[in-house]
C-alpha cells in the first residue's frame, strides 16, 4: 500500500450563483475509487480528503449562503499538509483532483482555479489549485505532485487568481520534485461533459481513468505519465462521441517521469485450430500449463480462432484425446490441426 501518498479530491455539481453541472461528483467518486484500489493508486482511504456535492444535505432551492462545499472547506483539505510543512517533507506523492466550474487568469495562462459552490459572478469564490500545487512543489513537501483539473479554463477580465498567501520556506529544493499536471482543456476553453453509459460524466475524467487502467507499460513494466498522456489523446475523441472538445493540456517531463503503475503487458496471439476430419459436433477444449481449462468451444465450422496469452497450452477434441496437440504461444499467430 502507498502509505506515504495523499490526495485531495473535490467534485461540485450544484452552483446556485452560476449554473449546475451533472458530472463532477461522479467523476470525483470514480477517481477516488481508482485511488483506493489496490491495482490503482493504492492510497489509504484515511489519507484522502474528499468533498462532493451529494455529501451535503442542501435545501431545494439552495440559497447561495447555504451552497457547499464552500471555498474555505476546500482549502481546509490542504491545511494538514501546510501545517506539517514546518517539519519538512510531508510524503511521497500528493494527488489533487478537482472537477466543477473553473476559470483561468487572463494574465497568467498557467493558473487555474475551481469555483466553490458559493461562487457567483461578482463574488467569485474559488480555490487556486495550481497555486497550491506549485507551492507544495516549490517547497519540496512531496516528492511528486499529480494535479488533475476537469473544469473550464475560460478567462475573464473581471476574475483573477491571486496567490494562496502561504509562507515561503527556505532551504527546500523544489527542482527535484516530479510533476504531472493534467487539465481537461486548453487555456481559454471550456471543459465538456456528456451522458456515458446512462450517467452524465466529464469527458476528460472518463478518458483519464480509462488511461490509468489501460495504458501500456514500457519495457520495464512501468506505466508512466507519458503513457497516460498518449493513451488519453488516443481515446478521448471516441469518448467525446461527436461533442466538440479542445484537446486536454497534459504537462509531463519525459526525463522525470511519474510512474502510476507497474504491470506486465498482456500479450495475446491469435491461434487457429483446424479440425480434420470435421464431423460437425466436436467440442474443443484448451488447457493451460497448469491443466486449467481456459477455453471450451463448440465448433460450428472446421476452423476456429481464439486469442491466448504467452504460454504453453494443450488443445484437444472432447471425448477424443487422441486428437490433441500442444501449442506454444510466443507472440505472432499460431495454427494447429486436430
Amino acid at each position: 500500500m502507498a502509505a506515504d501518498d495523499y490526495a485531495v479530491v473535490v467534485g461540485i455539481d450544484k452552483y446556485p450563483g452560476l449554473s449546475d453541472l451533472s458530472g463532477p461528483s461522479a467523476d470525483a467518486r470514480e477517481f477516488y475509487s481508482w485511488l483506493i484500489d489496490g491495482d490503482g493508486g493504492d492510497v489509504p482511504a484515511a489519507n484522502i480528503g474528499l468533498l462532493i456535492t451529494p455529501d451535503f444535505q442542501l435545501p431545494e432551492p439552495c440559497p447561495i449562503t447555504d451552497a457547499k462545499p464552500m471555498d474555505w472547506q476546500i482549502s481546509d483539505l490542504f491545511r494538514p499538509y501546510v501545517v506539517k510543512a514546518a517539519n519538512g517533507r510531508v510524503g511521497r506523492r500528493l494527488y489533487i483532483f478537482m472537477a466543477g466550474h473553473g476559470f483561468s487568469d487572463s494574465n497568467r495562462t498557467h493558473d487555474v482555479a475551481l469555483f466553490s459552490a458559493n461562487a457567483e459572478l461578482f463574488f467569485p469564490k474559488h480555490v487556486a489549485a495550481t497555486a497550491y500545487a506549485d507551492w507544495f512543489k516549490r517547497n519540496a513537501l512531496f516528492d511528486q505532485i499529480v494535479l488533475i483539473m476537469d473544469c473550464c479554463r475560460t478567462n475573464s477580465q473581471i476574475h483573477s487568481i491571486p496567490d494562496v498567501g502561504l509562507p515561503n520556506l527556505t532551504n527546500r529544493n523544489g527542482g527535484d520534485v516530479r510533476t504531472f499536471y493534467a487539465f481537461g482543456t486548453t487555456w481559454g476553453s471550456p471543459s465538456r461533459e456528456r451522458e456515458i453509459n446512462g450517467e452524465v460524466r466529464g469527458i476528460f475524467t472518463t478518458a483519464l481513468v480509462r488511461a490509468l487502467e489501460e495504458a501500456k507499460p514500457n519495457n520495464r513494466g512501468r506505466v508512466t505519465g507519458s503513457a497516460i498522456q498518449n493513451h488519453i489523446h488516443t481515446i478521448i475523441d471516441d469518448i467525446a462521441d461527436g461533442v466538440a472538445i479542445k484537446p486536454p493540456d497534459i504537462q509531463v517531463d519525459p526525463h522525470r517521469e511519474i510512474v502510476f503503475a507497474e504491470r506486465k503487458e498482456i500479450t495475446t496471439s491469435t491461434v487457429t485450430i483446424s479440425l480434420d476430419p470435421y464431423n460437425g459436433d466436436e467440442t474443443i477444449i484448451v488447457l493451460d500449463g497448469a491443466r486449467k481449462e481456459v477455453a471450451r468451444i463448440d465448433a460450428t465450422t472446421a476452423t476456429v480462432e481464439l486469442n491466448l496469452g504467452i504460454g504453453i497450452y494443450k488443445a484437444y477434441v472432447d471425448q477424443a484425446e487422441n486428437r490433441s496437440d500442444y501449442i506454444e504461444v510466443t507472440g505472432g499467430d499460431h495454427a494447429v490441426k486436430l
